[in-house]
């Protein structure tokens, strides 16, 4: 059974995610009337998830903030009878989605692909972010064109950061990586095979392919469980992320298990004709990161800048916005943290797998989740919780975060 999740019908831009319309596990997206992405589902090798049978695929809606979620598990009731689950969550202007591959037997295979999309349309170019190489902190940014690709590929030796697809009325598609960047690059290493990531240019569209294991002889994959992380954005790019206009501002210090308010003279808007536009004080909120818990911090930047995906990080960042909603609900104030980046970090210990020397993780997920979870909290009043990033980001061109920032 297909289901649907969209936008609510009073929004700017419409956009439309049908699920198991041709098959178990295949997803269809529509963007302003446009299909801009479509996905078949997972590949072990000759299993293909669109082919197998669906057992759970249902929808969800969140009457607190308009959010949609779906559901769904695909079995294939023959050989070793792996399983796939699914879940797409749905806030603002992107979705994120995590895979299971759940392999009960050995089960012979020649690859593992993860969602190889299609994009179709007419697409002027892509901004790559990638690593340096799969131990690199740092990242970089390719303009690729892409006006005469049609017959040609781009090849990545491992998954890109970021795509960002740009088209000639200018939409703009993003796919991003998920935090767990280690399980795209280990599958390599953890099966004895090799990698494959990426564009091809066809009739149909731009091909993603993501092949995370393939071998060129006959393989056995023996009991095992995958999990795999990724998402996706849409907008524009005349779309503005929300110039907020931040008449005063405090500095978030670590102090304990909690984060400390002081305030400070410092104006985050940009000019005076900006400022005027808003009839409302807005106070803004900012993180010391000089004075962040040293175990919290991006392993391998030379900078001190907290992870998102640290559990430190997140315990800090709660306590303080449950705080923040306490004082603030009945006069119905947003709530604005400012000046933010995401970063790739090396420290194990905060996916918890402290037993590994280094685990190369990227916290814009945890970010995204940290916003998802503060508009969950305060929905119940007319409180908004809004994220902005540092003027000098790299990610200040994403449609995920003109999102973040209330653009959507």
């Amino acid at each position: 059974m297909s289901v649907k999740i969209q936008s609510d019908s009073g929004k700017k831009e419409a956009w439309i995610a049908e699920f198991n319309t041709l098959g178990a596990g295949d997803m269809q997206f529509l963007y302003n009337g446009k299909t801009v992405l479509k996905s078949e589902g997972i590949e072990l090798g000759l299993l293909k998830e669109i082919h197998g049978i669906e057992k759970i695929c249902r929808s969800h809606l969140s009457h607190k903030t308009g959010w949609s979620w779906v559901e769904t598990e695909t079995s294939h009731p023959f050989g070793s009878e792996p399983l796939i689950k699914r879940k797409w969550e749905q806030a603002a202007n992107h979705i994120k989605v995590v895979s299971d591959i759940i392999i009960r037997a050995v089960t012979p295979m020649d690859h593992i692909s993860i969602d190889s999309l299609k994009i179709p349309g007419k697409w002027n170019k892509v901004l790559i972010y990638s690593q340096l190489d799969t131990e690199s902190t740092d990242i970089r940014i390719e303009e690729f064109d892409l006006s005469d690709f049609l017959g040609k590929e781009k090849k990545f030796n491992f998954t890109p950061l970021v795509l960002l697809f740009v088209a000639e009325d200018g939409t703009q598609l993003e796919i991003g990586a998920g935090f767990d960047l280690w399980r795209w690059h280990e599958a390599e290493s953890r099966l004895n095979g090799k990698i494959e990531f990426a564009l091809k240019g066809t009739d149909e569209g731009i091909v993603f392919d993501r092949n995370v294991f393939f071998s060129e002889e006959e393989y056995e994959v023996g009991r095992d469980n995958f999990r795999f992380s990724w998402y996706f954005a849409w907008g524009n790019v005349n779309d503005k992320a929300s110039s907020i206009a931040n008449n005063s501002c405090s500095c978030l210090v670590p102090s304990g298990k909690k984060l400390v308010s002081e305030k400070i003279n410092k104006t985050l808007a940009t000019s005076k004709e900006e400022t005027e536009l808003y009839n409302e004080v807005n106070h803004a909120y900012y993180l010391d990161n000089s004075k962040w818990p040293i175990s919290a911090v991006v392993e391998g930047n030379e900078n001190m800048f907290p992870c998102f995906c640290s559990r430190q990080t997140g315990n800090l960042l709660k306590s303080w916005l449950r705080s923040m909603y306490n004082q603030m609900k009945d006069q119905g104030s947003d709530i604005y943290l400012s000046e933010v980046d995401v970063h790739i970090c090396s420290n194990s210990s905060h996916m918890i797998r402290g037993n590994r020397k280094k685990l190369i993780h990227w916290d814009y997920i945890y970010l995204l989740a940290f916003w998802e979870w503060a508009n969950k909290y305060i929905s119940e009043s007319d409180a908004h919780f809004y994220i902005t990033f540092s003027k000098d980001s790299s990610y200040l061109d994403l449609p995920s975060f003109k999102g973040l920032s209330g653009d959507f």
